[in-house]
């Protein structure tokens, strides 16, 4: 029997996942609808596990999470983009790379 996966594990494992979900949002455009189930499809992990990383991807305003969206409630790309002062206002920390 296989052990349990240690913390660090499912923590690698989320960090894994939540690269690949941000990855496959390359080519959408602001305003589009973001299809988590063909993104669960096309990685092939749960459709649960997309979701997720979607809800982590709004907290950093990649996407957005709207209950009454265009197409239904959904996550969509942001029409705009967050000015960084307003970011590091939200978040209190720097978006400055270095």
């Amino acid at each position: 029997m296989a052990p349990a996966p240690t913390d660090s594990t499912t923590l690698s494992r989320t960090a894994e996942i939540l690269q690949k979900v941000h990855q496959q949002l390359a080519s959408r455009r602001p305003g589009d609808a973001v299809p988590a189930g063909l993104i669960a499809h096309r990685l092939r992990i749960s459709h649960t596990a997309v979701l997720e990383a979607l809800a982590e991807l709004a907290d950093r305003n990649v996407v957005e999470h709207l209950p009454k969206g265009p197409h239904g409630p959904a996550y969509y790309m942001p029409r705009t983009a967050i000015a960084p002062a307003r970011h590091r206002a939200e978040h209190g920390r720097s978006t400055h790379v270095r």
